[in-house]
Protein backbone atom coordinates (compact mmCIF):
# COMPACT_ATOMS: atom_id res chain seq x y z
CA UNK A 1 0.00 0.00 0.00
CA UNK A 2 2.17 3.21 -1.12
CA UNK A 3 -0.02 5.54 0.41
CA UNK A 4 -0.08 3.78 3.68
CA UNK A 5 3.08 5.95 4.44
CA UNK A 6 1.23 8.88 4.02
CA UNK A 7 -1.79 8.34 6.19
CA UNK A 8 0.52 6.95 9.22
CA UNK A 9 2.36 10.38 8.95
CA UNK A 10 -0.27 12.68 8.43
CA UNK A 11 -1.85 10.61 11.53
CA UNK A 12 1.74 11.28 13.85
CA UNK A 13 1.05 14.76 12.80
CA UNK A 14 -2.29 15.76 13.94
CA UNK A 15 -1.40 13.50 17.31
CA UNK A 16 1.31 15.57 17.86
CA UNK A 17 0.21 18.91 16.62
CA UNK A 18 -3.22 19.38 16.96
CA UNK A 19 -4.72 21.85 19.43
CA UNK A 20 -8.38 19.75 19.18
CA UNK A 21 -7.75 16.93 21.82
CA UNK A 22 -11.05 15.12 19.95
CA UNK A 23 -8.45 15.06 16.69
CA UNK A 24 -5.85 13.76 18.92
CA UNK A 25 -8.02 10.88 20.54
CA UNK A 26 -9.43 10.02 16.66
CA UNK A 27 -5.68 10.12 15.26
CA UNK A 28 -4.49 7.75 18.74
CA UNK A 29 -7.62 5.15 17.50
CA UNK A 30 -6.39 5.42 13.65
CA UNK A 31 -3.03 4.48 14.61
CA UNK A 32 -3.70 0.97 16.39
CA UNK A 33 -5.80 -0.22 13.82
CA UNK A 34 -3.47 -2.35 12.12
CA UNK A 35 -2.91 -5.63 13.61
CA UNK A 36 0.93 -6.43 13.26
CA UNK A 37 3.78 -4.59 12.80
CA UNK A 38 3.98 -5.73 9.17
CA UNK A 39 0.76 -3.89 8.51
CA UNK A 40 2.61 -0.85 9.53
CA UNK A 41 5.07 -1.09 6.80
CA UNK A 42 8.26 1.14 6.62
CA UNK A 43 6.40 3.29 9.33
CA UNK A 44 6.20 1.16 12.41
CA UNK A 45 9.46 2.42 13.70
CA UNK A 46 8.12 5.80 13.13
CA UNK A 47 5.00 5.15 14.24
CA UNK A 48 6.50 3.89 17.97
CA UNK A 49 9.09 6.51 18.30
CA UNK A 50 6.38 8.99 17.57
CA UNK A 51 3.92 7.42 20.46
CA UNK A 52 6.77 7.40 22.74
CA UNK A 53 7.50 10.86 22.01
CA UNK A 54 3.56 11.88 22.36
CA UNK A 55 2.95 9.83 25.76
CA UNK A 56 6.18 11.25 26.95
CA UNK A 57 5.82 14.60 26.86
CA UNK A 58 1.83 14.76 27.25
CA UNK A 59 2.24 16.06 30.70
CA UNK A 60 4.16 19.37 29.55
CA UNK A 61 0.84 20.22 26.66
CA UNK A 62 -0.81 23.29 27.35
CA UNK A 63 -4.29 23.24 27.23
CA UNK A 64 -5.33 26.23 25.19
CA UNK A 65 -8.89 25.51 24.71
CA UNK A 66 -11.07 25.13 27.46
CA UNK A 67 -13.44 22.31 25.92
CA UNK A 68 -10.17 20.11 25.61
CA UNK A 69 -10.20 19.95 29.74
CA UNK A 70 -12.81 17.39 29.48
CA UNK A 71 -10.96 15.15 26.70
CA UNK A 72 -7.85 15.31 28.54
CA UNK A 73 -8.25 11.63 30.15
CA UNK A 74 -9.63 10.00 27.32
CA UNK A 75 -6.71 11.11 25.71
CA UNK A 76 -4.66 9.86 28.34
CA UNK A 77 -6.57 6.47 27.80
CA UNK A 78 -6.63 6.00 24.07
CA UNK A 79 -2.81 7.04 24.09
CA UNK A 80 -2.41 3.97 26.79
CA UNK A 81 -4.16 1.56 24.61
CA UNK A 82 -2.60 2.81 21.56
CA UNK A 83 1.15 2.24 22.90
CA UNK A 84 0.43 -1.03 24.08
CA UNK A 85 -0.73 -1.93 21.49
CA UNK A 86 2.26 -0.87 19.39
CA UNK A 87 4.72 -2.27 22.00
CA UNK A 88 3.32 -5.89 21.70
CA UNK A 89 4.19 -5.75 18.53
CA UNK A 90 8.17 -4.55 18.25
CA UNK A 91 9.71 -7.83 18.93
CA UNK A 92 8.51 -8.58 15.36
CA UNK A 93 10.46 -6.39 13.92
CA UNK A 94 14.16 -6.33 12.59
CA UNK A 95 14.74 -2.49 12.73
CA UNK A 96 17.60 -2.46 15.21
CA UNK A 97 18.07 1.36 15.21
CA UNK A 98 14.06 1.03 16.58
CA UNK A 99 15.31 -1.56 19.18
CA UNK A 100 18.43 0.85 20.42
CA UNK A 101 15.32 3.22 20.75
CA UNK A 102 13.49 1.19 22.91
CA UNK A 103 16.69 0.60 25.19
CA UNK A 104 17.12 3.78 25.48
CA UNK A 105 13.25 4.72 26.67
CA UNK A 106 13.60 1.37 29.07
CA UNK A 107 13.54 3.80 32.12
CA UNK A 108 11.15 5.46 30.85
CA UNK A 109 8.59 3.01 29.50
CA UNK A 110 9.17 1.38 33.23
CA UNK A 111 7.98 3.48 34.75
CA UNK A 112 5.02 4.24 32.64
CA UNK A 113 3.93 1.03 33.25
CA UNK A 114 2.64 2.30 36.06
CA UNK A 115 -0.02 4.07 35.19
CA UNK A 116 -2.13 0.83 32.72
CA UNK A 117 -1.37 -1.24 36.18
CA UNK A 118 -2.86 1.58 38.12
CA UNK A 119 -6.15 1.41 36.11
CA UNK A 120 -6.23 -2.21 36.88
CA UNK A 121 -6.26 -1.40 40.32
CA UNK A 122 -9.11 0.43 40.25
CA UNK A 123 -10.81 -1.67 38.34
CA UNK A 124 -10.50 -4.68 40.74
CA UNK A 125 -12.02 -2.58 43.06
CA UNK A 126 -15.15 -2.76 41.38
CA UNK A 127 -17.28 -5.56 41.32
CA UNK A 128 -19.36 -7.88 39.02
CA UNK A 129 -18.64 -10.00 35.98
CA UNK A 130 -17.83 -7.99 33.36
CA UNK A 131 -15.30 -5.27 35.32
CA UNK A 132 -13.18 -8.41 35.54
CA UNK A 133 -13.43 -9.44 32.08
CA UNK A 134 -12.54 -6.21 31.12
CA UNK A 135 -9.77 -6.36 33.72
CA UNK A 136 -8.68 -9.65 32.29
CA UNK A 137 -8.58 -7.99 29.08
CA UNK A 138 -6.24 -5.12 29.65
CA UNK A 139 -3.77 -7.43 32.31
CA UNK A 140 -3.39 -9.83 28.89
CA UNK A 141 -2.77 -6.61 26.75
CA UNK A 142 0.16 -5.11 29.10
CA UNK A 143 1.56 -8.91 29.72
CA UNK A 144 2.12 -8.77 25.85
CA UNK A 145 3.60 -5.11 25.27
CA UNK A 146 5.79 -6.24 28.64
CA UNK A 147 6.54 -9.22 27.21
CA UNK A 148 7.22 -7.92 23.85
CA UNK A 149 9.70 -5.40 25.31
CA UNK A 150 10.90 -7.96 27.11
CA UNK A 151 12.21 -10.70 23.89
CA UNK A 152 13.79 -6.82 22.64
CA UNK A 153 15.91 -6.48 25.36
CA UNK A 154 17.11 -10.03 25.24
CA UNK A 155 18.00 -9.92 21.75
CA UNK A 156 20.27 -6.50 22.43
CA UNK A 157 21.81 -8.38 25.41
CA UNK A 158 20.16 -6.27 27.63
CA UNK A 159 19.93 -8.74 30.53
CA UNK A 160 19.71 -6.37 33.44
CA UNK A 161 16.79 -4.39 31.74
CA UNK A 162 14.68 -7.34 30.90
CA UNK A 163 15.35 -8.42 34.54
CA UNK A 164 13.26 -5.31 35.39
CA UNK A 165 10.74 -5.91 33.08
CA UNK A 166 10.21 -9.46 34.19
CA UNK A 167 9.74 -8.01 37.74
CA UNK A 168 6.87 -5.29 36.54
CA UNK A 169 3.67 -7.63 37.04
CA UNK A 170 4.20 -8.86 40.63
CA UNK A 171 5.60 -5.50 41.91
CA UNK A 172 2.73 -3.59 41.03
CA UNK A 173 -0.02 -6.56 42.01
CA UNK A 174 2.28 -6.78 45.23
CA UNK A 175 2.01 -3.08 45.46
CA UNK A 176 -1.95 -2.66 44.80
CA UNK A 177 -2.63 -5.55 47.23
CA UNK A 178 -0.63 -3.27 49.84
CA UNK A 179 -2.73 -0.34 48.69
CA UNK A 180 -5.77 -2.33 49.40
CA UNK A 181 -5.24 -3.67 52.59
CA UNK A 182 -4.27 -0.05 53.81
CA UNK A 183 -7.44 0.92 52.63
CA UNK A 184 -9.68 -1.68 54.11
CA UNK A 185 -7.93 -1.10 57.68
CA UNK A 186 -8.09 2.55 57.43
CA UNK A 187 -11.98 2.20 56.79
CA UNK A 188 -11.70 0.04 59.66
CA UNK A 189 -10.11 2.26 62.09
CA UNK A 190 -12.64 5.39 61.13
CA UNK A 191 -15.48 3.25 61.69
CA UNK A 192 -14.52 1.80 65.27
CA UNK A 193 -13.72 5.22 66.08
CA UNK A 194 -17.25 6.08 64.73
CA UNK A 195 -18.98 3.26 66.72
CA UNK A 196 -17.08 4.23 69.67
CA UNK A 197 -17.05 7.73 69.92
CA UNK A 198 -21.35 7.50 69.58
CA UNK A 199 -21.73 4.85 72.46
CA UNK A 200 -19.56 6.99 74.70
CA UNK A 201 -22.05 9.45 74.10
CA UNK A 202 -24.93 7.02 74.57
CA UNK A 203 -22.98 5.29 77.78
CA UNK A 204 -22.69 9.07 79.25
CA UNK A 205 -26.38 10.08 78.40
CA UNK A 206 -27.53 6.66 80.03
CA UNK A 207 -25.61 7.21 83.49
CA UNK A 208 -26.84 10.55 83.98
CA UNK A 209 -30.19 10.31 83.40
CA UNK A 210 -29.51 7.10 85.90
CA UNK A 211 -28.48 9.33 87.97
CA UNK A 212 -31.23 11.69 88.08
CA UNK A 213 -33.43 9.13 87.87
CA UNK A 214 -32.68 6.12 89.80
Amino acid sequence: MDWAPSIFGILLLLLRDSSNFKIRIQAAAALAVPASALDYGKSFPDIVQGLEHVVENLGSDLISEPSNFKYRIALEKQLTSTLLHILSLSSATDHQPLKDFLVKKASFLEDWFKMPYSSLGEASAQTGIESDSVGNQKKEVISKAIQSLIEVYEGKNQNTISQKFKKLPDGFIISHLRLAWLADHFCFLILGNFVFEHLGVYFYSFTQRTAICP
